[in-house]
């Protein structure tokens, strides 16, 4: 799919105002429905081959909200992700879920997970910047870290 352009963003502010100045996922899916639709060639409209994607994002999904819960140093409860994303070149994707503890005894997913890590924060940060809430926010939490959280 190519990189979202200023056609694409006239097409989502067309479709946007067709729909009463709400702009939903749904609106563009219907919206692209129609087969000489600019965005119609972005989406799979095999049923077949929509359905299997979809059921591998449900998927993705159940994996994700697998949690661990921990006490942090301060007697709080915490939860995290037991599972998560890094590189396989075994995996037809690319990639597969492995459990954190595994990933800490591994020094190569230990790194991956550090740059997967550091590539989140940096595009959060370059999304959000901007907004003096959100530089406060990460103040007041980096005020709060240290709760010396661990998958063990």
């Amino acid at each position: 799919m190519p990189a979202p352009g200023p056609d694409i963003q006239a097409l989502l502010l067309e479709i946007r105002e067709a729909n009463d100045g709400v702009l939903t996922a749904q609106a563009v899916v219907d919206a692209a429905r129609d087969p000489l639709h600019a965005l119609h060639q972005h989406f799979e409209w095999d049923d077949e081959k929509g359905a299997e994607k979809y059921r591998v994002q449900q998927a993705r999904q159940l994996i994700r909200i697998v949690k661990l819960t921990y006490v942090d140093k301060r007697g709080e409860v915490r939860k995290m992700r037991v599972f998560h994303s890094v590189p396989d070149p075994d995996s037809l994707s690319g990639r597969s879920y492995v459990p954190l503890g595994e990933i800490e005894r591994s020094d190569v997913m230990s790194a991956q997970l550090l740059r997967s890590m550091e590539i989140d924060w940096r595009n959060l940060h370059r999304r959000y910047r901007q907004f003096a809430e959100f530089r406060a926010m990460v103040a007041r939490d980096m005020d709060e870290a240290g709760d010396g959280a661990t998958g063990t």
